[in-house]
């Protein structure tokens, strides 16, 4: 269609365009400053945002990589993370993200929290694949969350085993106290008691702050096997039948007599009463055994729910 002699339409100069990109003839530097510019010609009346500026828009580090891992565009975030290096590997150092963006690129949509040794950092890497060996990448820094977490799980661990010994002692005095035979006086025998009383709560939160911080760092390890429900719930709740039917509540089962999950069995009684952390500490083995806790609640009251793979 011949379009000189008159000034053309917007819409005639991008369908010739169009024409000479898909003939091969369109001018070398028309060309180069397509590429440059790394946008589609549309009509329309504004053009669509560049590359690089949907890049920025990216919340966290983003680039976007071709094969072997080489970020052909990178936000500035990306930027200060990673440097200018050309390609993953030569910034990082880690086969395990290349791994990852190999996947990605490949077709494979990852996510993964990994470590950068090289770069004393820890990243979660989402790799999103795009068309013509394309891919998405955007890094999240986890590196002060991570060391905020040691940091808790540390000193959570350091002050329960401080005051294991101390708060031991005190309940050790307090029973010998009660059980010497000591002719004490009535008033003095009940402040002994209270005494003991509350040291053995203690010692039951250290044991339990103690098992948190073993479940958090993956210390405790679970030994799974196929275990039937029905008995295991009708044992547990034989525990608290006598403390509930004090305060007028009834226990109640509903469990198929062949339903089974695997999983490790929890002997966790609490004679004495718990210390608030025990569904923080089910969640934790729930996490370990492959399965998931939760809560509901309502007008009605609350639901509390465990899952666990099936036996």
């Amino acid at each position: 269609m011949p379009i000189f002699g008159r000034k053309p339409t917007l819409a005639e100069a991008v369908d010739k365009i169009r024409a000479e990109l898909q003939a091969g003839t369109l001018p070398g530097e028309v060309l180069d400053e397509l590429r440059r510019r790394d946008q589609p010609v549309v009509s329309g009346g504004r053009e669509p945002p560049g590359l690089q500026e949907m890049l920025e828009a990216v919340p966290g580090a983003a680039a976007l990589l071709e094969v072997g891992g080489r970020m052909v565009a990178r936000n500035a975030a990306m930027m200060r993370l990673l440097g200018r290096a050309s390609t993953v590997l030569e910034t990082t150092r880690s086969a395990e993200l290349q791994d990852v963006c190999a996947r990605g690129l490949a077709g494979w949509p990852q996510r993964r929290e990994l470590t950068l040794p090289a770069l004393d950092l820890m990243v979660e890497a989402h790799v999103t694949p795009l068309s013509h060996a394309r891919a998405l990448l955007v890094l999240r820094d986890l590196t002060a969350e991570r060391r905020a977490d040691r940091v808790r799980r540390d000193f959570i661990a350091n002050a329960s085993h401080e005051l294991r010994t101390p708060v031991t002692a005190i309940r050790g005095a307090a029973e010998t106290l009660l059980d010497g035979g000591l002719d004490l006086p009535e008033q003095a025998r009940e402040f002994v008691r209270m005494i003991s009383r509350h040291a053995a709560r203690l010692t039951r939160l250290t044991d339990d702050l103690l098992d948190l911080s073993r479940l958090e760092t993956g210390a405790w390890k679970p030994q799974v096997g196929a275990i039937q429900l029905a008995p295991l719930a009708d044992s547990v709740l034989d525990l608290f039948r006598k403390s509930a039917g004090e305060k007028g509540i009834v226990l109640d089962a509903d469990v198929p007599e062949r339903l089974r999950a695997t999983a490790d069995r929890r002997a966790r009684s609490r004679e004495l009463g718990g210390t608030g952390l025990g569904l923080a500490i089910v969640k934790h083995l729930a996490q370990a055994m492959s399965g998931e806790a939760g809560l509901e609640s309502s007008q009605n009251g609350s639901r509390f729910w465990v899952r666990l793979p099936s036996g």
